[in-house]
């Protein structure tokens, strides 16, 4: 007996899919990535009612003066919220901070089996700021 589902959930990324043709299937893994490290990135604690150690809370770093030391702080944020869920694995990321006056940059750089791409930002005396 066939059901002719209309739905599945994508095990990969946790989305819902439509499988039967009627909407155009969306099943892009690179994207999703994207758009939660970039919500994550630009999340503070407790910007979110249910879940307030979701974010990387990089504007907290602004204005405490730019060293070694808080480069990898930084970096470890980063990395600790990007994996905090389980959705994300420590294995397919690499996280680089750097400064150069008086800005901090931070790329994000994805590597999957099939692709590598990044995501850029930048912590000024102004904020947090996607590239």
């Amino acid at each position: 007996m066939d059901f002719n589902y209309d739905l599945e959930l994508h095990i990969e990324t946790g989305d819902i899919q439509i499988v039967n043709q009627d909407i155009p299937l969306i099943n892009n893994y690179k994207k999703y990535l994207l758009t939660y490290t970039n919500n994550i990135l630009l999340s503070g604690y407790d910007s979110i009612f249910n879940d307030p150690s979701f974010g990387a809370n990089l504007s907290s770093f602004i204005g405490t003066g730019i060293n070694d030391q808080l480069l990898e702080r930084i970096k470890l944020n980063i990395t600790n919220a990007l994996t905090a869920e389980g959705s994300i694995s420590k294995s397919i990321f690499t996280v680089i901070a750097t400064e150069l006056k008086n800005t901090i940059y931070v790329r994000v750089i994805f590597t999957t089996e099939s692709d590598t791409f990044s995501t850029n930002l930048q912590i000024t005396k102004e904020g947090v700021e996607l590239d």
